[in-house]
């Protein structure tokens, strides 16, 4: 079975969007993104913290009625089963064809969920009232990502990351949230290996903090960084300090610290 970053990067590389329509496509270039998507996750991270430009796919723009009416078919059985059977065949796996099927899926739940929708009851039947221009605005920013996770990354680039595009790829692509994680390490410790001086400037610190969903403050990448480079393995631990007072009282404390059985063994002696 396809492990979970595989299934992620496959479907990314269909497209969500595509799936929803049941017509997806799995060609050769679509199976070499998929495949080139770990490596592609490393240098985007890296372009990022040296300063250069992240190349990111573009992202198709929807509008809600559009969307209403993928996340709701009015046929929701047969579109499961249409949707389902053209990714296998597009695939031509049944194993990666259904692992990618269980994370569209999950999207798609993730999407009704978020998607701004208020059903009004009257005589005349159920309406659906648009949304206001700020609860879309909110699901654009969630299907973006929905559709094309790497999208972090270029909101990354640009400083416009948000937590809600952070908790999407998170609760969407969680291998590949995982993996971005994991980039974001590798590419600090990469720039430190390359300039000894260089340090993270404070405006990507606090969008590093974004993406890892920790507070600036309490930020740990610094100390955790610098004892992986070292080769420690974990943050340095404090050395302790040299014991004081004079030898006599020492013989005190060790005869209160020890068992009747060490004390058996003999004194200390000067």
């Amino acid at each position: 079975m396809p492990d979970d970053i595989q299934a992620e990067a496959a479907l990314a590389a269909v497209g969500l969007e595509p799936w929803l329509r049941a017509t997806p496509k799995y060609g050769a270039e679509a199976r070499a993104r998929a495949r080139g998507t770990p490596k592609r996750l490393s240098t985007e991270l890296l372009a990022f913290l040296s300063g250069e430009p992240v190349a990111v796919g573009p992202v198709h723009p929807i509008g809600w009625k559009d969307a209403e009416a993928l996340l709701y078919p009015d046929d929701q059985e047969g579109t499961d089963h249409k949707r389902a059977e053209m990714l296998v065949k597009a695939m031509r796996d049944p194993r990666l064809a259904m692992a990618a099927q269980n994370v569209a899926m999950r999207a798609e739940k993730y999407l009704q969920d978020h998607l701004p929708r208020v059903v009004v009851q009257s005589l005349a039947g159920d309406k659906t009232v648009h949304p206001s221009t700020l609860d879309w605005a909110r699901f654009r920013d969630i299907w973006e990502v929905a559709t094309e996770p790497e999208t972090v990354l270029k909101a990354l680039a640009e400083g416009s990351l948000t937590s809600a595009q952070v908790e999407t790829v998170q609760a969407l692509y969680p291998a590949t949230y995982a993996a971005i994680q994991q980039a974001a390490i590798d590419g600090v410790v990469s720039m430190k290996a390359q300039r000894k001086k260089w340090t993270i400037p404070p405006a990507k610190e606090r969008l590093l903090g974004t993406l890892r969903q920790v507070e600036t403050a309490k930020l740990a990448l610094g100390v955790d960084i610098q004892a992986m480079y070292a080769g420690q393995g974990g943050p340095a631990q404090p050395t302790p300090a040299p014991p004081t007072g004079t030898l006599k009282s020492l013989k005190a404390d060790t005869a209160r610290q020890e068992t009747p059985g060490q004390h058996m063994e003999g004194p200390l002696t000067e």
